[in-house]
């Protein structure tokens, strides 16, 4: 239990940076400025949600040793679960707003849903490291 606690704080400090990252950004124009910044806060994003989920939901396996690939399958899905529901809502306030602020091609959107993956093998690794060693 006690990798759950140390799961949930990091999520907590991961969570302030990437709120600090991106009204920075924002205020900074970093989005526009360096593309690849976009691709940053969807891995640090992909890697928040996987590490949250790690913490709230993986807590019931405790008694059960769980592999890498299980960890992962697991991570993986539930980011690619909410970044989907995410890019939902991007397309929804472009199509409701008639703007093109979020959604900017089909192939921005698959980059990002690339970016949330990598972040949920990120998550998975700190995940699979903290229960093997906490």
């Amino acid at each position: 239990m006690q990798y759950t606690r140390s799961l949930l704080i990091f999520s907590l400090v991961l969570i302030w940076v990437i709120l600090c990252a991106h009204v920075y950004a924002l205020n900074h124009y970093l989005y526009w400025i360096y593309p690849w910044f976009d691709v940053l806060m969807h891995i640090l994003g992909g890697t928040w949600v996987g590490v949250t989920y790690g913490a709230l939901i993986m807590h019931r396996h405790t008694q059960t040793s769980l592999s890498f690939m299980s960890i992962y399958m697991r991570t993986l899905l539930a980011v690619l679960i909410i970044g989907a529901l995410w890019e939902g809502m991007e397309f929804f306030i472009d199509t409701f707003f008639n703007t093109r602020m979020f959604q900017l091609s089909p192939l921005d959107t698959l980059k990002d849903m690339i970016s949330n993956g990598i972040g949920a093998t990120i998550a998975s690794i700190i995940i699979f490291i903290t229960r093997r060693y906490a």
